[in-house]
Formats: C-alpha cells, structure tokens, sequence
C-alpha cells in the first residue's frame, strides 16, 4: 500500500505539473503570435504618435490663427485711419480747390472791372474751368493789349 501510495502523489504530482504546464504553454506563445503582438504593439505605438502629432499640428494652426486675427486687428486700424486720411484729404483738396476757384473769378471780375473791358462770360468760365479758365483770360487779355498798342 505504501507503494500505491508514493505511485498516488507521484501522479498526482504529474497531472499538477502538466495541467501547470498548459496554463504556462496558453501563456508562452507561439513564434507568429508572438510577432502578430508586436506588429499589434507598433500600430497601438504609431497610431500615439500620429494622434500626438494631429493634436499638435491643430494647436500649431490655432497659434496661426490667433496670430493671423491679433495681425488682422491691427492692419485693420490701419486700413480705417488709412482711409480716414484719404477721405478728409481729398475733401481738403476739393475744399481749397473751390476756394482757388472763387478767389481766381474774383480777381477776373476786378481786372475786368479795373479795364472797363470784357464781359461776365470770363468770371462763370474762370468759376467753371478754375485755373484754365483764368490762364484762358490772361492770353485773351494779353492778345487785347497788343490790339490796343
């Protein structure tokens, strides 16, 4: 009996290791799923390391952006003052223009008066015409000088 006895745990000990031995060989694997879970392992890794690169690829547009509006906001008070100064401009240089007009037909009606010669035609087209109007006046006034000589 001690015989079948020592038999008894030595099977039992047998049937423990290989029932051990097939949880353990469920665990080691096989050549190809070893190389199918590194090839898992790497696309987990490359598919990181694209996210990462979106994410920072998204932050560098958004930098862009931000930068392009800070830009934008500040080339638009210049474009506003730009265009500021070009309007009050060009109605400053109508304004002195019309006063030049005014002051040469008033001149053409002194001269005009002065001589005793001439008509009003002279004063409406120095008023419409503006300086070659008056420049008109003085060739025509010149051209009556030497008539009178």
């Amino acid at each position: 009996m001690k015989h079948y006895a020592w038999l008894g745990l030595a099977a039992a000990m047998i049937l423990s290791w290989s029932a051990f031995a097939q949880e353990g060989g469920s665990k080691a694997k096989s050549p190809e799923q070893e190389l199918e879970l590194q090839e898992r392992r790497l696309a987990l890794k490359e598919r990181e390391l694209d996210m990462e690169f979106q994410q920072k690829v998204r932050q560098l547009e958004l930098q862009k952006r931000e930068t392009a509006v800070q830009r934008g906001g500040d080339d638009d008070k210049y474009a506003r003052r730009l265009r500021r100064c070009r309007y009050y401009g060009f109605k400053a240089f109508l304004l002195i223009s019309f006063i030049v007009n005014i002051l040469l037909a008033i001149w053409v009606f002194q001269d005009i008066r002065q001589r005793n010669t001439g008509s009003g035609i002279w004063i409406v087209v120095t008023l419409l015409a503006g300086w070659l109007g008056a420049i008109l006046y003085v060739l025509v006034r010149l051209g009556d000088m030497h008539k009178e000589k």
